[in-house]
């Protein structure tokens, strides 16, 4: 096809169109949902924030065997109900540097952030571990928080 005859393609299609009348107007987009019929690209469901890991702080020592680790809570990222925000658990998740897992458990959400300590026997001292957590509600998942790495003091 020439140049000239694509222009003219063009310019005829940009007419009709100008001419043709009204376009239909947009859609109204339905109402936000807290869970999402699809998984994200990360694979959470729900619709809401990471949560912010605070303590311990990234790459610092332990005070305990038994840690607490606390974070500050999601956010619903459409929605913004607090009552709605006190229905979700967290899933808390300890591993070794090299990704074993030593712990996971699910705890009640908190006032604002929420903490969970480390039951006794589980970590071993003067070893390095890594922890991240994700809120949950019924059977829908939001996206993990990064990783943040702790060591354990000595015995």
């Amino acid at each position: 096809m020439s140049k000239r005859m694509l222009v003219g393609s063009l310019l005829a299609a940009a007419s009709a169109l100008a001419c043709g009348g009204r376009a239909a107007a947009p859609a109204s987009p339905s109402p936000p949902s807290v869970t999402e019929a699809a998984s994200a690209v990360d694979g959470s469901t729900l619709k809401v924030t990471a949560p912010a890991l605070q303590l311990p702080a990234n790459g610092s020592l332990a005070t305990s065997l038994t840690p607490n680790l606390v974070i500050a809570n999601a956010t619903f990222r459409y929605v913004g109900d607090p009552a709605l925000a006190r229905t979700l658990q967290y899933r808390f998740v300890v591993e070794l540097e090299s990704g074993a897992a030593v712990m996971n458990a699910l705890a009640a959400t908190g006032t604002g952030s929420t903490g969970y300590r480390v039951p006794a026997g589980l970590l071993q001292p003067q070893k390095a571990y890594r922890w991240r957590v994700r809120a949950e509600l019924g059977g829908s998942i939001g996206p993990w928080s990064g990783y943040w790495t702790f060591t354990t003091p000595k015995a």
